[in-house]
């Protein structure tokens, strides 16, 4: 082995020994964060357990990082077993928190961070019960329980966490039995049976379970239910059997969806049995018929109705709920409608980036004919002369087409200044042919037209084409420079700075964009394409925050609408959306403080009012709420939305009981 080679070994070695104590040192540090994480998670104490989580991950990515990590897992990635611990930790504290439905959405995000990645079998079974339990917990039955359905039938092929899938089992029993409320017994009596035998898989097979008092306490109550209903009921009086047997010919019509029917049978009942107890299941009958059509309105009238009729305060609880059902969730406000001229060009843009000049500038060229704005109308202009010019830079066989067109478009906007693009792509294509008599026409042709029109750039233009006329003899063979002197920059510089910011939001390099929007701005105040760009630019986060929204990611909803205030404070949807996403979250302290920014920078936001009257609703101040949807109706008297509101304030079960 040479001395070379022997120094080569050296030195590495020597480099090992040097940054071995940074790997062992860093090592300790991320296992250190680690267990302080779990210490504080087992205390219960989940956002210290969160922040030292967070700690180990950041010190993880440091030079001797901590790849892998023993658990309960056996070996894992530090980086998946870290993700996995927060959003237990979330998940936990959204319990703690009453069903706190910010924590659930942060533990969900941390979820999807790794449920599609890792392929440890007992890992993945736990982040299914995260999300089935979270689905559970937020009212999400239907779609909890089939999650649930399969974590049971996985279980066969991996056994999980006894306490956990103990919890499985007694929650799809529990599911079962919620959704036999209120419905015919025959389908009733179905739903408990299914309940009480997923109760009594917990009280047979998981007898320690923390589950095994209320399932036992879910099949006494499903006992005792039944026992009830199975003892014979006692005569009725004889208009109260026609009640009922009318209500049953109207149930059986309604749950075939013949509905006109069932319409009749109950109006009937509710005309002819004004006292009878059973005009409360007409009415919830009617509603049920109303709320299945999408008629919000009589929905919640006849709900109502059924409210006030009756005097046991379980069933109005019961219908209460319906009546609170009924109201619509938030949601987003859209943005203001995309003028179709500007989504025609900004479709031509697309084009033009793709090198389809000739489908650009045919765009360009019908929204020219419906544009009066003189900004856009140079604009337009100028886009579709470079569009027919790049079209014969692309291909020699359009030059005739090209030529043809750009005379047309000089011809139609001779009384335009800027049509003067038109026949300065006229000359460049020539210069680049070589046709110095072709240019020195079309100079004449045009020349006396335009030096009538008093116009800076203009007359710059015109100055060079007399200084071309002048050398033309010494014309060097047909380069576009010509010397220098031909053609001149005729684009002022705002114009400029719009184009370089449109390409850039074409490419959605939205930050970029609004940069150039402002730097045109502050060549030209008032340079309307460039104004427009900028709410472009805000309403494509608006979009964005709107479709997080829709797909329930709602921290990057959040982070979208932020993002149009950093720029644009006095954005009012920007405000409502913020805090109709708070809204959804639970935060509705939060909410009441985006929604009243929203109402100061638009006095007139009947939207905004609204949802602070939910806002105020959901923390039972209901006098601040009614203010608000009154300021609401003031706006708009027949909102019919704020007047839905207002009834379920009024008639809540405190003031009805």
């Amino acid at each position: 082995m040479d001395n070379r080679t022997l120094g080569i070994i050296g030195g590495v070695a020597l480099f090992l020994a040097l940054i071995s104590p940074f790997f062992i040192e860093n090592t300790d540090k991320v296992m250190e964060l680690y267990n302080a994480g779990e210490k504080f998670r087992q205390d219960n104490e989940y956002m210290k357990a969160v922040e030292n989580y967070n700690a180990a991950s950041k010190e993880s990515k440091k030079l001797g990082k901590t790849p892998d990590i023993d658990s309960e897992f056996s070996i894992l990635p530090i980086s998946t077993l870290i993700n996995y611990r927060i959003a237990l930790c979330y998940y936990e504290n959204g319990k703690a928190l009453n069903d706190n439905i910010a924590q659930y959405s942060e533990a969900r995000t941390y979820i999807d961070k790794i449920i599609n990645t890792t392929s440890n079998n007992k890992l993945r079974w736990n982040l299914k019960y995260l999300q089935a339990m979270i689905l559970y917990r937020t009212g999400k039955y239907d779609i909890a329980l089939v999650k649930l359905e399969e974590l049971e039938n996985y279980s066969t092929i991996y056994v999980p966490d006894t306490q956990w899938l103990s919890e499985v089992i007694f929650v799809i029993g529990d599911i079962h039995l919620q959704q036999a409320e209120n419905l015919p017994d025959e389908v009733k009596r179905k739903k408990c049976e299914e309940a009480k035998n997923y109760f009594q898989k917990v009280v047979h097979n998981y007898p320690k379970s923390d589950y095994f008092k209320q399932a036992e306490n879910g099949i006494n109550k499903i006992n005792e239910i039944w026992s009830k209903k199975d003892e014979p009921d006692p005569p009725l009086p004889i208009e109260e059997e026609h009640a009922k047997k009318i209500l049953e010919q109207a149930d059986s019509c309604r749950k075939n969806r013949n509905f006109i029917t069932a319409m009749k049978h109950y109006d009937k009942l509710i005309e002819l049995y004004p006292e009878s107890r059973f005009i409360t299941f007409a009415y919830e009958g009617k509603g049920e018929i109303y709320n299945d059509e999408g008629n919000d309105i009589q929905s919640l009238a006849n709900y109502e109705e059924a409210i006030y009729s009756t005097e046991d305060h379980e069933r109005r609880a019961i219908l209460f709920n319906k009546y609170q059902s009924v109201f619509p969730a938030p949601k987003p406000i859209q943005p203001d409608p995309v003028d179709p001229v500007i989504e025609k060009y900004q479709n031509a843009i697309a084009h033009k980036e793709n090198e389809e000049y000739l489908k650009a500038a045919e765009i360009l060229e019908e929204i020219l004919k419906v544009t009066e704005d003189s900004y856009y109308i140079s604009l337009y202009l100028r886009i579709t002369c470079d569009c027919y010019y790049r079209a014969y830079l692309e291909d020699i066989l359009h030059f005739q087409e090209s030529i043809d067109r750009l005379w047309k478009l000089g011809d139609e906007y001779k009384d335009r200044p800027f049509s003067i693009y038109a026949f300065q792509h006229i000359i460049k294509i020539y210069q680049r042919e070589s046709n110095s008599d072709s240019v020195m026409q079309t100079i004449k042709s045009v020349f006396s037209h335009y030096s009538q029109i008093k116009n800076e750039t203009i007359e710059g233009v015109l100055d060079s084409w007399k200084k071309y006329a002048e050398n033309n003899d010494d014309d060097d063979g047909g380069k576009e420079e010509n010397n220098g002197i031909f053609p001149p920059q005729i684009d002022p510089i705002e114009v400029r700075l719009y184009e370089e910011g449109q390409k850039l939001f074409t490419n959605n390099r939205l930050v970029e964009a609004y940069k150039k929007a402002e730097e045109s701005l502050e060549q030209k105040n008032d340079y309307k394409p460039a104004i427009d760009l900028k709410n472009s630019i805000l309403n494509k986060y608006l979009m964005d925050g709107i479709k997080y929204f829709d797909n329930q990611e709602y921290q990057k909803a959040i982070d979208q609408f932020q993002k149009i205030l950093n720029y644009n404070q006095a954005f009012a949807k920007a405000h409502c959306n913020l805090g109709i996403t708070y809204i959804r979250l639970d935060k509705f302290e939060d909410a009441i403080d985006s929604l009243k920014k929203a109402t100061y920078h638009y006095q007139e936001f009947k939207q905004a009012y609204l949802y602070l009257g939910f806002a105020y609703y959901k923390l039972d101040k209901y006098s601040k709420a009614l203010d608000e949807l009154d300021h609401a109706l003031s706006i708009d008297p027949n909102y019919e939305k704020a007047k839905m509101l207002k009834q379920t304030i009024e008639i809540r079960p405190s003031q009805s009981q």
